[in-house]
């Protein structure tokens, strides 16, 4: 988790300073991602920002959880459904990223 903290840290101070202050929310479109990704580095860039902040987040989540929920088998599902629903947002994520048609 705290190798995570740090890669977004840098990964989305990154993306945040080039969206906002570099092109500008009003700027941004679908088809100005579509072009951005153009490039594989963007694409990947995009992929890595949404794998470590899915990671980040479930495991977040798990801790709060074990810290919160009691042991047994309600804890166990609750894990579980944690871990699907995480690994479905990172499938449909990708999904996204590697399936957007290139102008």
């Amino acid at each position: 988790m705290r190798l995570s903290a740090v890669v977004l840290l840098f990964a989305a101070l990154g993306h945040l300073l080039y969206m906002h202050l570099g092109v500008g929310v009003e700027n941004i479109d679908y088809d100005w991602v579509l072009a951005r990704w153009s490039s594989p580095v963007w694409r990947l860039y995009d992929w890595f920002l949404l794998t470590f902040a899915v990671a980040h987040g479930a495991v977040g989540v798990r801790t709060i959880m074990s810290d919160y929920l009691p042991g047994g088998a309600s804890a166990l599902a609750a894990r579980w459904l944690l871990y699907v629903a995480a690994i479905a947002i990172l499938m449909m994520g990708t999904q996204i990223v590697l399936t957007a048609p290139t102008p």
